[in-house]
């Protein structure tokens, strides 16, 4: 059992630092991943984020006007490490979780996107981990956000 531990921490601090290591693309006002998009209306960005959640197989909790909320289970190794960092043996399996902001901002659409991992803990009590300090995931959602 102590063997396993020992395992485990090595492999978490390896992937911490693997992603800390990653440089950023392009940096933001937010610090998260964001773009300006002056040439489609919010309509328009919300239906292209929303079938573009649904075509990498994440579903869709939130679709407004000013926001869509896009979820996915996260399985295999990176669900285990996940579940133990924020979860314990009683909380559901961890979930990636996408929040997209969308605003009207100097003549054009000013789209962030907040990611964060959640789990429900056993008395119904929500943990969340930012994931703003991964910059591998965020340059993949900046790419994901400049190619609207």
């Amino acid at each position: 059992m102590k063997r396993k531990t020992i395992i485990g921490i090595v492999l978490l601090c390896a992937g911490l630092a693997g992603c800390s290591s990653t440089p950023v693309n392009k940096e933001t006002r937010s610090g998260y991943a964001e773009a300006m998009i002056p040439h489609l209306s919010g309509e328009e960005i919300r239906d292209r984020i929303v079938s573009r959640c649904l075509d990498r197989g994440f579903s869709i909790d939130t679709s407004t006007e000013t926001q869509v909320v896009c979820r996915q289970r996260i399985d295999g190794a990176a669900g285990i490490m996940t579940w133990a960092m924020i979860g314990n043996s009683y909380s559901t399996q961890p979930d990636a979780v996408l929040r997209f902001t969308i605003a009207n901002s100097e003549g054009a659409y000013r789209v962030v996107a907040q990611p964060h991992a959640e789990t429900q803990m056993a008395m119904g009590q929500m943990q969340r981990m930012d994931l703003k300090a991964n910059n591998e995931l965020r340059n993949n959602i900046q790419a994901f956000l400049d190619s609207l």
